[in-house]
C-alpha cells in the first residue's frame, strides 16, 4: 500500500492522523487509497473479505470482541479528557 501511495503521488498532508502512533499506519495508507483510487477499492472489496476472515480465525472472535470493547472505553475516555477546559476547571476545582 505503501508504494502504491507513493506511485500515485498521494499527498497524505491531508489526512487527520488522530494519534501520534497512527503516523506511519498502514490504516493511513488504506484510506488514502479508497479515497484516491479506484483500482484499490475494488481490490480492496475483492480480498478484505478474505484477509477479515483469516484475521477471525487466527485472533478467535472472543479476542476481537475484547478489543472492540477496549477500543470503545478507550473513545469515551479521549472524549472526555477533551471535553476538559483545564483553565476553567481548575478555577472551579480550586474556589475556596
Amino acid at each position: 500500500m505503501r508504494i502504491w501511495v507513493i506511485l500515485r503521488r498521494i499527498d497524505l498532508s491531508n489526512y487527520i492522523i488522530k494519534s501520534p502512533y497512527c503516523k506511519n499506519c498502514n490504516r493511513v495508507y488504506k484510506n488514502a487509497l479508497k479515497d484516491n483510487s479506484k483500482v484499490f477499492l475494488k481490490f480492496n472489496n475483492i480480498i478484505n473479505p478474505y484477509f477479515d476472515s483469516y484475521i477471525e480465525k487466527k485472533l478467535g472472535k472472543s479476542n476481537i470482541a475484547e478489543a472492540k470493547i477496549k477500543a470503545r472505553e478507550l473513545k469515551q475516555l479521549k472524549e472526555i479528557y477533551e471535553s476538559v477546559n483545564i483553565n476553567t476547571d481548575i478555577t472551579k476545582w480550586t474556589k475556596i
